[in-house]
């Protein structure tokens, strides 16, 4: 998280301005607005591959048990151990736990946070990176085609991350040692030129799981709340923070006094909806500091302005035409921080300027993932440059689509 972000972040009211601990900031109310429905958003998806479950997790495992079960399928040199009578770690990861929870079929979502020793500090981490919030997710399957389930996981997190508004590139990649039999990485480029990892989804390995105690085949996924801060940056604009509509806690600010009948249009419009405590014009000075799509208030008895974050602008509708032209506004906003998110990843989809087939499709009401036209055969100079273009090291072997 870059210097200017975190300014971002901490102006618009997401962390605090201090750290309990050195880059492990405090959450505020809208930090955790955020991270809810960043939550939600991804449960939904995940929902339509099977049902889901919100469990948790011990923070303390049995440091022998642990290392037996991963039986070097895993580096513990990032593992942060507590002496004791009994040696524990703090839990680097849920996936045995998970697993012996012995609910087949059902897609088991853990959010409580993992802890490794990277920094010599007990701070919440998962890998290189540290963050606020995680989700693990692990989906074993015993009945059905395990080929369905794994492109529905793929799916579904594409899915969320189209409702995050931040492109992807997509790169199934080689096996991971006696780990996983199959591997699925996400990247995004921000503004600052760096690549980003923002997803693993694996199918792990059977000899693997089977010493954990599942009885079928594991697929694992993990995902991070730094997704909001690469959100953040790639959607700024001069003002400050824009939040895309269905990731937003609140959708749509209304100043205070405003008709019960604005309000009445836009919650029977299905919108979120915050009611301010100031006028029009420092309602949307707020929506420009915290990135709410929409401010709303009355004209007059039948007419409303509605001002757009994402597009800066303002317009006159009907009171009885508001419910078609909210709906509308959060498109053009959700379009314009779409745009420009895309414009920062034509280095890390298209590195040679070669011309790779690379285009936006349309997905409904929101703009649709960002994917290479066809799939680039990673042996062949572009797309060797679209592996050296990211931060993590990757044999020849992954397919680029």
């Amino acid at each position: 998280m870059t210097a200017h972000t975190r300014r971002l972040l901490v102006s618009s009211g997401i962390i605090s301005a201090f750290d309990f601990a050195p880059g492990f900031p405090a959450l505020l109310p809208g930090g955790l607005g955020l991270i809810e429905r960043m939550h939600a958003q991804y449960e939904a998806e995940a929902g339509r591959v099977a049902a889901t479950e919100v469990v948790s997790a011990t923070p303390l495992l049995n440091s022998r048990e642990y290392r037996d079960a991963y039986d070097g399928t895993h580096s513990y040199s990032n593992v942060y151990e507590v002496d004791g009578a009994e040696p524990s770690v703090l839990r680097p990861d849920g996936l045995r736990e998970l697993v012996l929870h012995r609910r087949v079929d059902k897609v088991l979502l853990c959010r409580d946070p993992l802890f490794r020793a990277e920094t010599t500090d007990a701070r919440p981490l998962i890998r290189e990176k540290h963050v606020w919030a995680v989700c693990q997710m692990v989906h074993q399957v015993v009945d059905g085609s395990m080929a369905d389930v794994w492109t529905g996981h793929r799916d579904a997190f594409l899915r969320f991350m189209d409702a995050m508004l931040i492109p992807t590139l997509v790169v199934e990649a080689p096996p991971l040692r006696r780990h996983a039999q199959r591997r699925i990485l996400t990247f995004t480029r921000t503004p600052d030129g760096r690549t980003w990892l923002t997803c693993t989804l694996y199918h792990l390995d059977d000899d693997f799981v089977a010493r954990l105690g599942a009885r079928g085949s594991v697929i694992e996924l993990g995902y991070t709340a730094k997704l909001i801060a690469m959100g953040v940056a790639l959607h700024e604009d001069r003002h400050g923070v824009c939040l895309p509509s269905r990731l937003a806690p609140a959708q749509a600010l209304v100043p205070r006094r405003a008709p019960e009948a604005v309000h009445e249009v836009l919650r029977g419009a299905g919108l979120r909806v915050h009611e301010g405590k100031a006028d029009w014009t420092a309602t949307v000075r707020t929506a420009r500091r915290t990135g709410a799509p929409l401010v709303v208030s009355a004209e007059s008895a039948d007419r409303v302005r509605l001002y757009t974050r994402g597009t800066d602008a303002t317009r006159s509708v009907p009171l009885n035409g508001l419910a078609a032209a909210a709906h509308d506004e959060l498109r053009r906003h959700d379009r314009a921080l779409w745009e420009r998110a895309v414009a920062f990843q034509a280095p890390l989809l298209d590195p040679g300027g070669e011309g790779t087939g690379v285009r936006p499709a349309e997905s409904g009401d929101v703009p649709g993932l960002f994917r290479l036209g066809r799939p680039v055969d990673a042996n062949t100079e572009q797309g060797r440059a679209a592996v050296r273009a990211n931060t993590v090291l990757m044999s020849d072997k992954q397919r680029i689509y």
